[in-house]
């Protein structure tokens, strides 16, 4: 008898082990793909087109921490072609970065060049949310 609820405790132990590795392996695929959204977007640069098509049709940003949200599709890509509408150039280095579910937080270097204009650089942080491989919010401060 203690053998048969000893062997019955291991099968289900081995079930639920399974379970647990199966979980972390796909929690861990679903990080790096939050991730690789976030870095795609990054790496989308001064292309406002390409760096638009990682944001859901609903999501919210807030470049600046002291202006309002920007809401949609639409309102997101005509601030990011503003970002480059006179020739500037944006270029983002990720320097750190922690992914935990569907949030993605990273501290990045901007670096502006505006034509006839010394260069500028920015340390920043953000905060993301992806959901679906699209970013549903974005909110980015200042790390200066």
């Amino acid at each position: 008898m203690n053998i048969a609820r000893f062997s019955a405790f291991a099968a289900l132990l081995t079930a639920f082990t399974g379970l647990c590795i199966h979980s972390a392996a796909a929690d861990s695929t679903a990080k790096a793909a939050n991730l690789a959204v976030v870095r795609n977007f990054y790496a989308a640069g001064d292309d406002p087109q390409r760096a638009a098509s990682f944001f859901a049709s609903d999501a919210v940003v807030r470049m600046d921490e002291t202006k309002p949200p920007i809401t949609g599709s639409a309102a997101i890509l005509a601030a990011l072609k503003a970002l480059t509408a006179h020739g500037e150039k944006l270029t983002a280095r990720i320097t750190s970065n922690f992914v935990a579910g569907p949030v993605v937080a990273v501290r990045h270097v901007d670096t502006l060049t505006v034509p006839g204009e010394q260069t500028q650089t920015y340390k920043l942080a953000a905060v993301f949310i992806v959901r679906d491989g699209k970013i549903k919010e974005w909110s980015e401060y200042s790390d200066q």
